[in-house]
């Protein structure tokens, strides 16, 4: 994936408490595209898919995702789309994060989805202190998804 790619590219040093940490955060919202080859990142990947169907594989396994479907990416785990008619999707890459293992998870209400975009549109209109700012909505990201994984 190329740099250029990305809407949003975020990196940022905290102290939280006595331990000093780096997080960094990628959000990409893709154009219209009809595929995307197989590869894989380094943390883990929340596609939250945004208009159409895709035809995802994720290792051996075959799922298809429609809008409000959410998708966490396990790192270093091989995937890639297709689709017969176009599709976009916001997804956010960031290390610090863990869900378990690969999961689908719906997004009815938008919530998940509404504070990605959030976060992108925020680094990307970088306006005062910002970076305070998606640290925590980061953490509010992170809290979401955990419950909703927990609900279902």
């Amino acid at each position: 994936m190329d740099k250029n790619d990305f809407l949003c590219y975020f990196e940022f040093q905290s102290i939280e408490e006595r331990d000093f940490y780096t997080d960094f955060i990628s959000c990409k919202q893709s154009s219209i595209q009809k595929k995307y080859i197989q590869h894989s990142h380094g943390t883990w990947e929340i596609v939250c898919q945004l208009e159409g169907e895709v035809r995802t594989q994720v290792n051996d396994k075959v799922f298809i995702l429609s809008p409000c479907d959410i998708m966490l990416i396990p790192p270093n785990t091989p995937h890639r789309g297709s689709s017969e008619e176009s599709f976009r999707d916001l997804s956010l890459l960031a290390n610090g994060m863990d869900f378990g293992e690969f999961k689908i998870i719906k997004d009815y209400r938008g919530d998940i989805g509404n504070l990605m975009s959030m976060i992108c549109r925020i680094y990307t209109e970088q306006e005062g202190n910002y970076g305070p700012l998606i640290e925590s909505l980061t953490q509010a990201l992170r809290q979401m998804i955990h419950h909703e994984i927990g609900a279902s």
